[in-house]
């Protein structure tokens, strides 16, 4: 009886499935892909349970969520926030060309520029309310 299996040492030359989620060569977005050059893509969530993620030594999200960057720059396109309470109203954004703006409760807080720090509300120090020295 003939075998339709072909077998060559592990290197597969077709698409593995695994109950519906595929490992393939062929650019598809089906699970987990290699290119050719030996690029991996990821459709859906990578789990790593218990380890932590790397990234040529240059980012590192551990089991508890920190995450790392080292001997790396952080850049965020212009007009997006960094946002400082998960995604709420508290936030750093560049608010237009060369003017940084830190919001807090949704609302301008302070603006920096190369001319100026503006502040758009009381300004308060620490010593003068009992709470510094």
């Amino acid at each position: 009886m003939a075998s339709k299996v072909t077998r060559d040492h592990h290197n597969f030359r077709r698409t593995v499935s695994l109950n519906g989620n595929k490992i393939s060569n062929d650019g598809g977005d089906e699970g987990i892909s290699v290119a050719d050059n030996g690029n991996v893509t990821l459709s859906g969530d990578l789990d790593i349970d218990g380890s932590k993620i790397t990234s040529a030594g240059a980012l590192e999200i551990d089991a508890g969520g920190t995450v790392s960057i080292t001997g790396a720059a952080v850049t965020i396109d212009a007009g997006e926030k960094f946002g400082l309470d998960g995604g709420g109203n508290t936030y750093i954004i560049e608010s237009s060309a060369d003017i940084i703006s830190f919001f807090a409760g949704g609302t301008s807080r302070l603006n920096l520029s190369s001319a100026a720090a503006l502040f758009n509300d009381t300004v308060a120090l620490a010593a003068c309310l009992g709470r510094g020295t």
